[in-house]
């Protein structure tokens, strides 16, 4: 069962963390994660967290920013730790807390040529006066319009326009192969970073 932090979970999750954390980062001394404890104690209660229940016994947790999943932790059993993280944790907070398509927004520099639309796998874009609406029920949150509009007008929060567009150069859309796309400029280069 998943459900929100209580406070009572603080001595079994600060275990979890920190047993998580000196498995996963291993090239790191031990004394940093110790000597951080006493940090995490004081603000996991503070924080906007859930856990992964069975039996009485926490599984896992992760904190949530904003739209970012933070620190998700299985307990590091090979039998519990993909399945917690895909399947029992981070699929149904992510679908229930993270996944806003209210925050993909299109700037001005649309030009309505709805390749959005066409190439989304899941048809959760419709084209509405010659603009992108997306289907919160059906949008799995591939980022796929964000990346292939021409325009680079899709954005999916504040963050994203500064990371650029990513184009897999062997990959096609519309049946066109991205380098032919290249050679025509018929897409947005990303920005550079400063």
């Amino acid at each position: 069962m998943i459900r929100a932090f209580q406070p009572a979970d603080l001595n079994s999750v600060c275990a979890l963390w920190l047993a998580a954390n000196l498995q996963a980062h291993s090239f790191i001394p031990a004394e940093y994660w110790k000597a951080n404890q006493a940090l995490v104690r004081k603000l996991l209660p503070q924080a906007e967290a859930y856990v992964y229940e069975k039996g009485g016994e926490i599984l896992g947790f992760a904190g949530l920013d904003g739209e970012y999943i933070e620190c998700p932790r299985p307990a590091y059993e090979p039998a519990y730790a993909p399945v917690l993280l895909t399947k029992l944790f981070a699929g149904p907070v992510y679908d229930r807390r993270a996944r806003r398509t209210a925050n993909l927004h299109v700037e001005e520099s649309c030009i309505g040529c709805g390749l959005c639309a066409r190439n989304c796998p899941v048809q959760a874009i419709a084209m509405q006066e010659k603009r992108p609406v997306w289907v919160r029920e059906k949008c799995v949150m591939c980022l796929g319009c964000l990346h292939r509009c021409p325009k680079f007008a899709i954005q999916y929060g504040s963050r994203t326009k500064k990371h650029g567009q990513y184009i897999n150069p062997n990959g096609k859309v519309q049946g066109r192969k991205v380098k032919q796309m290249e050679e025509t400029n018929e897409h947005h280069d990303p920005p550079h970073a400063a």
